[in-house]
């Protein structure tokens, strides 16, 4: 068995067969009800759905951006495909140093950025476990007229002072891939908290050339939004899953001072999907060596985030470039039991005193 951090949440075959027979006759009615669905599972105004997430904020950025700069403020240390996004849309990324404490953006980074006059807008990813505060972002971005949006995949179904994630900023985005807690095998959501964002944003398609027939290519397939279907009503029962093996992972770590778990806020309604450890070492090559360690037995850990490009180097970003030396990301998910979690933890325990020679107090 090989354990890996890509949790392939997934309904059973049973409920998903249900939707698909459901909907033989009209597929494409999957993917109206589907995104109703959606509405209600974000409490949004609205929700519409794109093949990949990837296209959706591609898209959701040009309206963005449609009478504004065409800088797009991105943290220096985030996933590693969003430069790649804003490129294909034919806007700037401008990189943004990271908060050492919330592992987001840095406000006062970003502050000094906006006051330049280069950004149209700001994309604020919710980094892995945290949710961070958007009102802060969204205050600064008031201030000085920049819209800003919400890279939201990893705070899926999760809230902020009891308002659920899916309603901040001009947009959100979630990602439906088979990694995420909604598994629709493929496909993308951007969701709207004020409909008039909605109708604005359909505006924006149709005049750059995106019609009804033009939407289906960027459209979600049927057959995925019927999976998202069977997943939704999943939800619940997967988080259960991934909240048992996040305990056990707490249980095995609470007393190291090495392995540091970064820990979920409960009241947020957190979806526990991942697994994101502190190394609490200044010895850099202990992680690589680590990582080394935990594959000789299938253990697929792997490290957080990678600084998003060459030139977001130590000196100009340093933040980003200390944190994407801190952390690990530990396996959870389908293939993965508490016995499994057990393993594991024994794992980076051994390594621990191998590599120091000795037990760590």
């Amino acid at each position: 068995m090989y354990f890996t951090t890509m949790n392939l949440p997934a309904p059973p075959y049973s409920e998903f067969y249900k939707k698909h027979s459901m909907y033989k006759s009209k597929p494409f009615n999957a993917i109206h009800y589907f995104e109703e669905k959606l509405k209600l599972f974000f409490e949004v105004e609205a929700a519409t759905t794109f093949t990949n997430c990837f296209t959706g904020i591609a898209i959701g950025l040009l309206y963005a951006t449609e009478k504004k700069q065409k800088g797009i403020a991105l943290a220096a240390l985030a996933y590693r495909r969003t430069t790649d996004i804003v490129l294909w849309a034919g806007l700037e990324p401008i990189y943004i140093d990271n908060d050492l404490e919330t592992l987001c953006m840095c406000p006062y980074d970003l502050e000094k950025q906006l006051k330049k006059g280069s950004i149209g807008c700001v994309l604020i990813q919710h980094p892995m476990v945290n949710i961070i505060d958007p009102n802060i972002y969204i205050s600064l971005c008031e201030k000085y007229n920049v819209n800003i949006v919400f890279d939201s995949v990893e705070a899926t179904g999760g809230k902020y002072n009891g308002t659920r994630i899916g309603n901040f900023g001009l947009f959100e985005a979630f990602s439906l891939h088979p990694s995420k807690v909604i598994n629709a095998a493929e496909g993308g959501v951007l969701t709207f908290g004020d409909e008039k964002n909605y109708h604005d944003f359909n505006k924006f398609i149709q005049k750059i050339g995106i019609n009804n027939n033009d939407k289906k290519m960027f459209g979600i397939e049927p057959i995925h939004a019927e999976l998202g279907l069977a997943s939704i009503e999943n939800y619940a029962k997967s988080t259960e899953d991934f909240k048992e093996q996040y305990c056990a992972y707490i249980e095995n770590l609470q007393n190291s001072r090495l392995y540091e778990l970064i820990k979920y806020q409960d009241k947020q309604d957190p979806n526990y999907k991942s697994i994101l450890v502190r190394i609490n070492t200044k010895n850099t090559f202990f992680r690589i060596k680590l990582l080394e360690f935990l594959e000789t037995f299938n253990i697929g850990a792997r490290p957080y985030y990678s600084p998003l490009h060459p030139k977001v180097d130590a000196k100009s970003y340093p933040n980003a470039s200390l944190l994407s030396e801190k952390f690990i990301i530990l396996p959870i998910g389908y293939s993965v039991t508490i016995k499994d979690v057990n393993f594991i933890c024994k794992k980076l325990y051994e390594f621990q005193k191998e590599f120091f020679g000795r037990e760590l107090d």
